[in-house]
């Protein structure tokens, strides 16, 4: 239980890192090199798709 706690605390804090990382960025590149909000899809879905 330990080791899981430990590893949530390192995956939290590297991904506040990039978080801050991501935001010095812009969201633009911090995107296109896959950090930050990088979850984001590149063309959010619309209601009336093209």
């Amino acid at each position: 239980m330990l080791r899981s706690l430990i590893r949530t605390w390192r995956t939290r804090i590297k991904q506040d890192e990039m978080n801050k990382l991501a935001s010095c960025l812009g969201p633009h590149i911090a995107r296109d090199i896959g950090i930050g909000e990088a979850e984001m899809r590149r063309f959010p879905s619309t209601r009336w798709p093209f």
